[in-house]
């Protein structure tokens, strides 16, 4: 499969990250899983060939690297011929997994999702009405066990800051979307389908493919609930981004279906 370029959607907790797929697999090349982590599952066995190599920091040796190679391939493979698809098309986390797996799959494309920080949390917010729990959000209520604002605010910096790392790295394997330009913005989706060599004529039409259940339905919601050491690294983060400052925003909390 060296000639076929692997898609990697890179994105976090309500991104956006899965409808994106969704949009991607309107080309009809792209066979889309979800829950594999096969990127996690390289990075682990990378790890474990470089303890048994005794170079724990350094780079794969051409043993280890063929290794965890082959099995990649062979459940990229599969999957392939299960679906009878071209190109394999992953959701991932930001973090040291993707840098792994673009070292084995020098050609894959990565698709950085970025969605604005008040999205997120009202989309969370909606989604989770009884509260958050589990191992995505835990430690982040651990540091703000009192301000659910804070604690959301505090995984959507983290991440968004992980992604912009991995772009700065690895400049040429990487675009950056938005989520909201991926919903309403034609021309931002004819970018992403040239970036990743997809067929033109299998575009959708901004207009025409669904929009999210959770876009856009929004009420007020106070900024000033966010720490002002919190809030200044959101309104940069969202400038990078080339979104409003969250602290000029009429900070939205989205209204469940």
């Amino acid at each position: 499969m060296s000639d076929v370029q692997p898609v990697i959607v890179l994105g976090y907790q309500h991104a956006g990250s899965r409808w994106l797929q969704l949009l991607l697999a309107a080309d009809g090349s792209l066979a889309g899983t979800a829950g594999v982590d096969l990127l996690s599952a390289c990075d682990h066995v990378a790890a474990a060939w470089r303890q048994a190599e005794g170079r724990p920091d350094g780079r794969l040796s051409a043993l280890a690297a063929t290794s965890v190679r082959s099995t990649a391939a062979a459940l990229i493979t599969s999957t392939l011929a299960r679906t009878g698809q071209r190109r394999w098309c992953e959701i991932a986390r930001p973090g040291p997994a993707p840098a792994t797996f673009l070292d084995l799959f020098p050609g894959t494309r990565y698709v950085c999702l970025h969605r604005s920080c008040p999205d997120v949390i009202g989309a969370t917010l909606a989604a989770h009405p009884w509260g958050l729990s589990g191992f995505e959000y835990a430690r982040y209520i651990l540091v703000h066990p009192a301000n659910i604002l804070a604690a959301l605010a505090a995984y959507w910096a983290e991440h968004t800051e992980l992604l912009l790392a991995f772009e700065r790295e690895n400049p040429s394997a990487c675009i950056r979307v938005r989520y909201e330009d991926m919903v309403e913005d034609n021309a931002a989706r004819r970018e992403l389908w040239d970036f990743l060599r997809l067929d033109p004529g299998m575009l959708p039409d901004a207009g025409l493919h669904a929009v999210p259940q959770d876009y856009g339905r929004y009420v007020p919601f106070p900024a000033d609930n966010i720490p002002p050491g919190r809030l200044a690294k959101l309104d940069e983060l969202h400038t990078v981004l080339g979104y409003s400052a969250v602290s000029h925003w009429p900070f939205p909390v989205m209204l469940s279906a």
